[in-house]
């Protein structure tokens, strides 16, 4: 018996090491750079979400009713939850807030996936920097990539402000019918409506041209002369140059035609992709929109990242720290963990094995990946991948040897 509905998992083993890892990793940097940890709860009101979410997500929230009778939903988002957050606890005057979050989502699935809560870590930073703050969050972001070792990670720059600029004149159907098939990444689509819907020449040019302006900055330079002059690309290109100068020149894309899935963007936006896995792991942006709406006035960017999609798609590290699978023998078990703490206090990571014969111990740590046993009751080190013995001053990490 699973005891677990459909699109719900229980996680453990090494998948759990890794999310557990990213995360400690992902704290660790932005809390070095003045970002609070926040705890959201799993459950929001629904009518607040509702209103503040696009249709896909709409369609795609887990409704339920509360204890207190209450209309809620299984948290869809977390910069929602972030914002109402810092909107009902923090005065103006004290911004710029950041904080920062490890937490699942829960939307019911769409083809092809079929999960229905997954891990996210993230990031907002609510203030008034201008492009500072984008510049401090999107270096952050590529810092937490190198750190977790992602394989071919790279982020792709758009605007959304230059797409709702395009798309304000026509009717309201082609307009979100346009915007759709971009955030399907379907151009075909695209360019099947623009075929049959009623749109000024003027304008039908600069959105035939749209789904090319992508690749380096030099898209930039074609931007300008496809784009109508109120179609500014400036801060797309601040930001490309300024990751340029930070060093991650080669690991920054741009693409004019980025229409992400929820409603509240309101400037620079970006998406995150990692490995040859074709779909973005994660993206953010200003949203600056988003905030008015919880009755904040001011600057805001923020990102997400799919912790099940970065880490199996692409690649994050185990904890490295030296582990081993140490066994009591015919020790006393108050005599086998103050042996085993003495490890633990070199920094290795200590499991107990209290299986009464040797062998069966050695056969459980192979079973269970370690390369390295112990026998606490002479201290002697067994390689278990090269079947020898080693020398535990050699061994230890104060030995130098990992």
């Amino acid at each position: 018996m699973k005891g677990l509905p459909r699109g719900f998992k229980s996680i453990g083993g090494i998948e759990a090491e890794r999310i557990e890892r990213a995360r400690q990793v992902f704290f660790e940097i932005f809390t070095g750079y003045g970002y609070r940890l926040l705890l959201p709860s799993s459950v929001q009101l629904f009518g607040p979400c509702w209103e503040c979410l696009s249709g896909d997500v709409r369609s795609r929230m887990v409704s339920l009713g509360t204890p207190s009778g209450e209309t809620g939903c299984l948290r869809p988002d977390l910069t929602l939850a972030a914002v109402s957050y810092l909107s009902s606890h923090y005065a103006p005057e004290e911004r710029p807030l950041r904080v920062c979050y490890a937490d699942k989502v829960y939307r019911i699935p769409s083809p092809p996936d079929n999960d229905v809560e997954y891990f996210q870590i993230g990031a907002e930073l609510l203030g008034w920097e201008s492009e500072g703050a984008d510049i401090e969050l999107l270096t952050l972001l590529l810092k937490t990539l190198d750190a977790l070792e992602v394989r071919e990670s790279f982020i792709v720059i758009g605007d959304v402000t230059i797409l709702a600029s395009l798309l304000k004149e026509l009717p309201e159907r082609s307009s979100i019918a346009l915007r759709e098939a971009l955030a399907r990444r379907s151009f075909s689509s695209f360019r099947e409506i623009l075929d049959r819907a009623p749109i000024p020449e003027s304008l039908r040019r600069p959105l035939e041209a749209l789904p090319y302006l992508r690749g380096g900055v030099e898209v930039l330079e074609s931007a300008t002369r496809a784009l109508p002059k109120d179609c500014s690309t400036g801060s797309v290109r601040n930001l490309v140059e300024a990751l340029a100068v930070s060093g991650f020149k080669d690991r920054v894309l741009v693409d004019l035609s980025i229409a992400r899935e929820l409603d509240y963007y309101s400037g620079p936006v970006f998406e995150v992709f990692c490995g040859s896995h074709g779909r973005p792991v994660g993206g953010g942006g200003r949203y600056d929109g988003l905030l008015s709406s919880f009755g904040v006035l001011g600057q805001a960017i923020g990102f997400s990242l799919n912790l099940d999609l970065l880490l199996y798609r692409g690649t994050s590290p185990v904890s490295k720290s030296l582990a081993v699978m140490t066994w009591s023998g015919d020790l006393r078990p108050e005599t086998a963990m103050k042996l085993a703490a003495e490890l633990a206090a070199c920094g290795v990571t200590v499991e107990m094995s209290w299986i009464d014969q040797r062998e069966r111990s050695i056969e459980l740590a192979r079973r269970r990946g370690y390369r390295w046993w112990t026998d606490l009751s002479d201290g002697s080190i067994y390689d278990l991948e090269n079947n020898s013995p080693v020398d535990r001053a050699d061994w230890l990490p104060d030995g130098g040897r990992i």
